[in-house]
């Protein structure tokens, strides 16, 4: 096998256990988001603490061994964009809310058999691909023109605390574990294990790519992400490789899909699923639109920024999460408590 297909089979597997999270534990945001909002329940919250810890912690062990440099990466070679990180982030949020959950939350339940879920991943795909290099691309290119990339905020914690990056990274990723941790009770456990699996995958593909980047084929050293890269598996789909190579993002996006059906198979609890009238499907349809756009804008989702650009401390993924927590929030608001001029009537 080449480079390449290695890639695609890495991203199979670090997909599949992220599908397998979804589906077992319910590792999503927008269901986080929820939780923390009405259910009073943090749970699933403490769990994307957990796995963003692990992801940093196993990505700057990488960086210290020499394995790859984050220079190396696109979210390394990255500069802060702020119209694109919180239009974007912002957007992707809003859609997420729309929707129920992100683009690895809906490829999840394409594994377990939700239709409604299929149409929004191809949605999700098709407009974040033009958003990418399509008719789109020119807004991209405006909001996030080229630049010098910016400093880790590893580098700027290590400046401020004197002491190299890598340990300033490691005591940043001991810090959120031990917040995320803190009031778990008798939960610590399941959220620890579940935390761990979705940042190791994350780890996982880092140290995948960067061992097959000095191949024959252009590997390119990268980890998960869910956005852009789903509308580059319908392109392989439909072209076989002749515009798109199948590489690590393209075997995660279908590793999700099939690490899903594999546990809900396994659980027992897959079966079709539909939209019950044609305004649910608008709502999913605009969501799936709005989070594609928004995706490609911020150059990544909650996965591709909230944990693979976060695991090398892009200083754009906070700037990018904290705004799509901000359009989930604006978004449960419209949905669940109205807009006031609507309650007037």
């Amino acid at each position: 096998m080449g480079e390449t297909a290695l890639a695609a089979l890495a991203g199979l597997v670090c997909g599949a256990a992220l599908g397998a999270a979804a589906r077992l534990a319910r590792y999503c945001v927008m269901g986080a988001v929820e939780d923390a909002v009405y259910g009073d329940s943090f749970d699933r919250l403490r769990m994307l603490g957990v796995s963003a810890a692990v992801a940093i912690a196993g990505a700057w062990a990488l960086i210290a061994l020499g394995v790859f440099d984050p220079a190396d990466t696109r979210a390394g070679r990255l500069g802060l964009a702020p119209s694109a990180a919180v239009l974007g982030g912002a957007l992707f949020g809003y859609g997420m809310a729309l929707v129920g959950t992100c683009a690895f939350g809906a490829l999840a339940r394409v594994g377990g058999g939700d239709l409604r879920s299929l149409a929004v991943v191809s949605t999700i795909g098709v407009t974040a691909y033009a958003t990418t290099s399509g008719v789109l691309s020119p807004l991209r290119l405006w909001l996030s023109p080229p630049g010098a990339a910016d400093p880790s905020l590893a580098t700027t914690i290590g400046g401020w605390l004197s002491m190299p990056p890598a340990l300033a990274a490691f005591v940043l990723a001991l810090a959120l574990m031990t917040l995320s941790l803190r009031g778990a009770g008798g939960r610590r456990r399941h959220i620890a294990i579940w935390g761990a699996v979705v940042g190791g995958a994350v780890a996982l593909g880092w140290l995948a790519t960067a061992l097959l980047a000095g191949g024959f084929d252009a590997v390119p050293v990268e980890s998960l992400s869910f956005a852009a890269p789903t509308g580059e598996t319908m392109l392989y789909l439909m072209t076989e490789a002749r515009l798109v190579a199948p590489g690590f993002t393209v075997g995660g996006v279908v590793g999700v899909v099939a690490g899903a059906a594999l546990a809900a198979a396994w659980r027992g609890d897959s079966r079709w699923e539909t939209s019950d009238d044609p305004r649910e499907l608008r709502r999913q349809l605009t969501g799936g639109a709005l989070m594609g756009v928004g995706g490609a804008l911020a150059l990544g989702c909650t996965i591709g920024q909230g944990l693979t650009a976060l695991s090398v401390l892009s200083p754009m993924a906070p700037v990018v999460m904290l705004a799509i927590l901000v359009g989930a929030r604006a978004g449960l608001y419209v949905l669940v408590e109205g807009l006031p001029a609507a309650r007037k009537h």
